[in-house]
């Protein structure tokens, strides 16, 4: 079988061209963006086209001596279906053999290249090859290397200036805490919004090191319940624009903002900041420029004090955090930050392969972990892959952030989800949102995911309060009106649930998400055309999503269009012979068509899997034509939701 080594042709196949040399794929004359470990599996299997290439074989040639799952090659497998457009029914580029592996069918061309361009970068900026292995209790399942000479154009700013990014760390925390010396502040700010600081004189790669120092600075900060501090996702679209801060002050419903800028010449890094008051009043000015040098011995002493810089006399409540001396490593931190809080399969698939470059550079790097830990989550949770390859992973991805930093909370928090939505182990679910609520009660999603818990355990006054908390911490975030609709709808009380949705989608009317929870709630309602409109309009807004279409298949199916709500049943079907479709999607249309004893066969079949949605069995409106079924009430005990019971029921090995 061909390696995934460089040679002199480009490959055509319908509309595409890959090029090996250059690391391109290119769709009628236009890049199309691919992971490293995607692009090396697409060029396996057109090199072998029309042959069957082994499982075994890609993993061996993609991933080397890297431990990874065989889930690992099925979702890169997915990610390059989506971006050659692979039909729904039949796929025309990438087929399945059962069990075995893949075969590439399209008639492939291959052009001779022409002779490369010697790169002009100095050998210097080149990132080695020998990059360290990820450690074995982990689970990586795109461990992805970019290619050298991109990424150090990427970073030759960075690098040049910065020699280490806990310096801009430290130089920020050293900023705040000069305002010790106003310390009637901190009686009057109750809530801050640290803004991203803007890079000056610099190129676009580096300016996610402004939205970084915020990142920092707000986790930081978050971990006390003395004073509100908006989280980074509600901050970010900030970056790059000009600042408004009464405007932003009110919309974020905050008594202060924190701004600043940041320059580098000469070998040493300035920095302006401003605290500003909601009216835009400048409460505390600095200015500061420090060489490297001189900076380092500063953290620990800046450190043990970051929390009292707004509230001078009260103690934090946990230590603050260190950030990754590899500035590189950082860099990628917060990219993958940024992909992950897009959440869609595609900003979650970029999100995995940055955090994978970043613990490559950096194996002690906790955050990194933890954010491939919160990614591969959700994307087990929002049915995008198999909860056995998905969830798996996401524990150990979690459990390695805290054997480096137990105090994490977005790692004991995706601990609690895996617990919740894969382990069915109540308690630990319970102690571990517990858990992270209590390290940072600032952390809005630990009350949002808090709130799942709350309403798959048929407690609806918990996980509304769960859930409002969360809105308060972050009244301008999508996810969290999208949530508390969420709740509002399984606890039955739909009016409110639409209203919030839709408020939602005031904010943002292209959330795929909050079209898809606003058509369930009218679907409760028995306002079936509604409902459809909104799901298709999430359907045109997002990746494909079968169990977006088991919905539309429900809804149908209760408004009387039984010919539609079928044809999709027999979609959602063909589709499950090819690649994942939660069980529970075509149990969904089952049900709306009034089938019980084929729905509870599929009901059966996706405890089997572990569906995410079936945590959710004890409280979902659309289960109800099944609920009195002697079946899904067996259902229910071996569950341990037919009266809230707290039973562990461990997931079966796949």
């Amino acid at each position: 079988m061909a390696t995934v080594a460089q040679d002199e042709y480009i490959y055509e196949f319908g509309r595409f061209q890959l090029n090996p040399s250059e690391h391109l794929l290119l769709h009628d004359s236009e890049p199309v963006q691919v992971t490293a470990k995607a692009f090396q599996t697409l060029l396996i299997l057109v090199r072998n086209a029309g042959h069957l290439v082994e499982k075994s074989e890609m993993v061996s040639a993609v991933w080397g001596e890297t431990f990874v799952e065989e889930g690992n090659l099925a979702v890169t497998i997915s990610m390059l279906r989506k971006v050659l457009g692979d039909d729904r029914n039949t796929h025309k580029y990438i087929e399945t053999v059962s069990k075995q592996g893949y075969r590439f069918l399209p008639v492939v061309n291959k052009v001779r290249a022409a002779p490369p361009l010697t790169d002009s970068l100095p050998v210097d900026e080149e990132i080695p090859n020998d990059l360290p292995s990820l450690p074995k209790d982990v689970s990586a399942p795109d461990a992805v290397i970019a290619s050298a000479r991109a990424q150090s154009k990427r970073y030759v700013w960075l690098v040049a200036s910065l020699a280490a990014i806990g310096i801009i760390s430290i130089m920020t925390l050293y900023i705040l805490s000069s305002i010790r010396s106003s310390r009637n502040l901190g009686r009057t700010i109750h809530s801050i919004a640290v803004l991203p600081f803007e890079m000056q004189g610099s190129d676009a790669a580096s300016s996610h090191i402004g939205m970084g120092i915020a990142d920092d600075l707000i986790r930081r900060l978050g971990g006390t319940d003395h004073i509100e501090v908006r989280p980074a996702d509600a901050v970010m679209k900030y970056a790059s624009v000009k600042i408004d801060a009464a405007a932003i002050a009110q919309e974020q419903k905050v008594d202060a903002l924190l701004t600043g800028t940041i320059n580098n010449s000469d070998g040493k890094i300035h920095i302006t900041a401003r605290l500003l008051s909601s009216n835009g009043k400048t409460l505390w000015h600095g200015e500061f420029e420090k060489p490297f040098a001189q900076m380092a011995d500063l953290e620990d002493q800046v450190e043990v004090q970051v929390v009292g810089i707004l509230y001078p006399d009260r103690k934090p409540l946990v230590q603050p955090k260190q950030v990754s001396r590899d500035p590189a490593a950082y860099q990628l931190y917060i990219e993958g930050r940024y992909f992950w809080n897009k959440r869609t399969e595609t900003g979650f698939h970029h999100s995995i392969e940055c955090f994978q470059q970043a613990v490559l550079r950096d194996p002690g790097y906790a955050d990194a972990y933890a954010g491939l830990a919160d990614s591969y989550t959700l994307l087990a949770s929002y049915g995008v892959e198999p909860a056995q390859e998905a969830y798996p992973n996401a524990k150990a991805a979690a459990l390695r952030a805290l054997q480096l930093d137990d105090s994490l909370a977005e790692a004991h928090t995706s601990l609690g989800m895996v617990a919740l939505y894969y382990e069915w182990d109540w308690p630990k679910a319970d102690r571990e949102f517990r858990r992270a609520i209590e390290l940072n009660p600032n952390y809005s999603q630990a009350h949002i995911w808090d709130a799942l818990y709350f309403v798959a355990m048929g407690q609806p006054d918990q996980a509304l309060q769960q859930a409002l908390r969360a809105q308060e911490l972050d009244p301008v975030s999508l996810m969290a009106h999208v949530e508390l609709g969420r709740v509002y709808y399984r606890n039955r009380q739909y009016d409110k649930a639409v209203a919030s949705l839709k408020h939602a989608l005031e904010l943002d009317p292209y959330f795929a998400r909050a079209h898809t929870s606003l058509g369930m709630a009218w679907t409760a309602q028995k306002d079936y055309p509604d409902a459809i409109r909104e799901f298709q309009e999430a359907n045109r807004l997002s990746d494909p999503d079968p169990y977006l279409d088991g919905l539309t298949g429900y809804a149908a199916a209760m408004g009387g269009d039984t010919k539609s709500a079928r044809r999709m049943l027999s979609d959602l079907i063909e589709r499950s012979r090819h690649q994942y479709v939660p069980a529970f999607s075509v149990a969904l249309v089952y049900i709306g068509l009034g089938d019980r004893n084929q729905a509870m066969d599929w009901l059966e079949k996706a405890y089997q899997d572990r569906s995410t949605y079936m945590v959710y069995s004890k409280v979902d409106p659309l289960l109800d034509p099944v609920r009195s079924d002697p079946r899904f009430v067996a259902l229910m005990f071996r569950m341990a939701l037919q009266d809230g019971r707290s039973t562990h029921i461990p997931p079966k090995k796949p």
